[in-house]
């Protein structure tokens, strides 16, 4: 046993000890270096076992939805395999170019409206539903895929953008005007009649100059827009193809086709397509081509679709076309689906339906058509069943 004085020196010390301790154990640590990591960039690597058409497809697909890096890899592997494409090499150009750089600093706005797109809006003022990623840049969009009805987009000022804002401009000025504008009201004199007669000898001589032109006009007819297509109308309606062949050759020396002459043409391009099918592929892959920029004109982009498709089938190592069917397909699939969605918020589910089998009419590679499909049928079979 301790002693009471021994107790008390027991404690003192164990205490000491304890004050040591805290002491010891309060003292501060070093501090702690944070490790600083290194953040690796992005490896893009291109997808294997695609064809060309499929990953030129793919590129746009990655461009839409705004994944540049991916888009790029298949381009630059597209381009491997495609060394001439010219579609490829302008969408790497807009990829790695300053929009601003790309195309002029001055615009003016438009507003997008129902069943436009940025591709759409390319198409009509910039001259190719290619330069879609380029004005998505311009606008600081970063996925052209995401825009909306009413939504503003400058479109840059290019020579092509120009001439189309001239043309609407007019329309819209003649569309709006019901009477003759106020101003100059006297009639503008004709050139006959700015001819000085006073001098009888100037008159024999223009009266000798038309005798001799009615003499070689009378030898040698000139043929006119109107001559020529009086002939393609005799050639189609005896079944010639050949002749209403050359006899459209004609025509387009005359310039862009009018309105009222392109059914006419179109059914002579698609008739000498099928005569040549089993002749010449690559020449009937031609005519079904032309028979879609006439298409494009009047704006029946599903009727060109399905023309660019024949060809492409007939001569697949067109680039230009099978390209030129890809953008469209793009197009077109993505403006269906975007009408589908709409239908399918508001519940209109048949009418969604529909849209979806059109856009897998037109790629039936389209995945998010094929789910959102599927969910529509689904949504329909439990409301009918609830109904019941």
């Amino acid at each position: 046993m301790f002693s009471l004085r021994e107790g008390k020196l027991v404690i003192a010390l164990l205490t000491a000890l304890g004050l040591s301790a805290c002491q010891s154990t309060s003292t501060t640590n070093p501090p702690v270096e944070t490790v600083k990591q290194e953040v690796k960039p992005i490896v893009y690597v291109a997808q294997e076992g695609l064809t060309a058409k499929l990953r030129f497809s793919k590129a746009l697909e990655y461009l839409e939805n705004g994944q540049e890096g991916q888009a790029k890899v298949e381009l630059q592997s597209y381009l491997a395999s495609i060394p001439d494409s010219k579609s490829a090499k302008d969408l790497l150009t807009q990829i790695e170019m300053d929009p601003k750089t790309f195309f002029p600093q001055e615009s003016f706005a438009v507003v997008l409206k129902s069943g436009e797109s940025l591709s759409t809006l390319s198409k009509n003022y910039l001259g190719s539903a290619l330069k879609f990623y380029a004005l998505a840049k311009y606008n600081q969009i970063s996925n052209p895929s995401r825009v909306n009805i009413g939504q503003t987009i400058n479109i840059p000022l290019t020579a092509s953008a120009s001439k189309k804002r001239q043309l609407e401009s007019q329309g819209d000025v003649a569309s709006k005007a019901d009477v003759s504008p106020i101003g100059d009201t006297d009639p503008k004199p004709d050139k006959a009649s700015t001819v000085k007669t006073s001098d009888s000898s100037n008159k024999d001589q223009v009266a000798s100059n038309n005798k001799k032109a009615a003499v070689l006009t009378s030898a040698a007819p000139v043929e006119t827009a109107e001559t020529v297509l009086a002939s393609l109308l005799k050639a189609l309606e005896a079944k010639d193809f050949v002749v209403a062949q050359q006899q459209v050759e004609k025509l387009q020396g005359f310039g862009e086709i009018s309105k009222q002459a392109r059914p006419l043409v179109i059914k002579t391009l698609t008739g000498d397509a099928a005569r040549l099918s089993a002749l010449n592929k690559p020449l009937a892959a031609n005519r079904y081509a032309q028979i879609a920029q006439l298409n494009l004109q009047d704006n029946d982009n599903l009727a060109a679709f399905d023309h660019l498709k024949k060809a492409s089938l007939l001569d697949p190592a067109n680039v230009q076309v099978s390209e030129d069917m890809l953008v469209l397909q793009k197009d077109l699939s993505d403006k269906y689906h975007r009408e589908a969605s709409s239908a399918y918020r508001r519940q209109e589910l048949d009418l969604a339906i529909e849209k979806w089998n059109k856009v897998l009419e037109i790629d039936p590679q389209h995945s998010s058509a094929k789910l959102y499909r599927a969910q529509a049928i689904e949504l329909k079979e439990r409301l009918k069943k609830l109904n019941n």
